[in-house]
């Protein structure tokens, strides 16, 4: 199994509702990190089970898609999960990269992201978010402000949800067939804070074992965080050639 260390930080919210989840099993390796909307026991009880069964999956399966398919699919089949009850049950957005046969395939659905270090040094963003700001760029105008924060695709999706407005769920892919090296997944209460000082990802990342970048990470995003208001940051980093 690849080597993985995940690393969080509260901030100054009342509960941590991040949570990753990594399984390996017959040569297949799954990492999760999900993001819960909200912040209470509810939520993060809901999430840290939602990570576990979306790692479960991507080992089952093998493929991230099918797996992150799977989870939104029961995730939004929940009881009392409609347009009238949506705003009473937890979600939470995620991100999933499954590693097989030296395949490494990705899925998401909001804003949580990830990266891949490769061997040589090249540092590539494999998501892009499912959010209005990204909306707004791809429609090539400016994004407003609180559009970061309004996601459109996440587990517990419904389609009259009002963090969604309608439309379809959103499921973004990627896949990586090649000589592999590092992967970093990250909640947006770990990266934002870094891209709004311009502190490197990189410059956590080399040099440093997988527990260290993550705490490393982690902690940076809590330096750098706005001071009245710090989100919960939470990093998983894998070494997928170990």
């Amino acid at each position: 199994m690849p080597t993985f260390r995940s690393a969080q930080r509260l901030g100054t919210r009342s509960h941590q509702c991040d949570a990753t989840a990594g399984r390996s099993r017959g040569g297949v390796s799954a990492f999760a990190l999900l993001d819960g909307i909200g912040s209470s026991e509810k939520v993060r009880t809901w999430t840290r089970e939602r990570a576990a069964d979306l790692a479960a999956a991507g080992v089952e399966l093998g493929e991230a898609e099918a797996a992150l398919r799977r989870v939104h699919a029961a995730a939004g089949a929940e009881s009392g999960r409609d347009a009238w009850g949506w705003a009473d049950l937890p979600a939470a957005v995620a991100v999933l990269a499954v590693l097989r046969q030296g395949v490494l395939t990705v899925a998401w659905c909001g804003d949580a992201r990830a990266w891949h270090l490769s061997p040589n040094g090249e540092f590539t963003l494999l998501t892009s978010d499912h959010n209005r700001a990204q909306e707004r760029l791809d429609e090539g105008m400016s994004p407003e402000p609180g559009d970061r924060n309004t996601v459109t695709s996440y587990l517990g999706w419904h389609p009259m949800a009002p963090l969604n407005g309608g439309g379809s769920a959103k499921f973004g892919t990627v896949k990586i067939d090649g000589p592999l090296g590092r992967l970093v997944l990250a909640s947006d209460g770990a990266y934002e804070p870094l891209e709004s000082a311009c502190d490197p990802m990189t410059g956590h990342l080399t040099g440093t074992t997988c527990q260290q970048a993550a705490q490393r990470l982690a902690s940076a995003a809590i330096y750098h965080a706005r001071p009245l208001y710090i989100d919960n940051a939470t990093v998983l980093v894998a070494d997928l050639s170990s």
